[in-house]
């Protein structure tokens, strides 16, 4: 069986764009961990809720929130994974 792995993050962000294949996505998911705690000054947190699995998705439902310069960060969103050949 063949793994492919790719990933879009939407908007503008440190790990923003596609990514193809496992390396990428890492080093995305490590990038975004490195900058996301400076970043809000150490008050980033973020929780999964729920996790929902089916034949051809898995959906995950995440929360978090961070304080930047006065700035408050809070959102509860969800990522949708499609599973091919898996």
């Amino acid at each position: 069986m063949r793994r492919r792995r790719s990933g879009t993050s939407p908007g503008k962000s440190a790990v923003a764009g596609d990514h193809r294949g496992r390396p990428a996505i890492r080093d995305a998911i490590r990038d975004f961990q490195a900058r996301i705690g400076p970043l809000s000054g150490g008050t980033f947190r973020g929780e999964l809720l729920d996790v929902a699995v089916g034949e051809h998705y898995i959906v995950a439902v995440q929360h978090g929130s961070a304080q930047h310069e006065g700035r408050k960060f809070d959102v509860t969103a969800r990522q949708l994974m499609r599973v091919e050949a898996g």
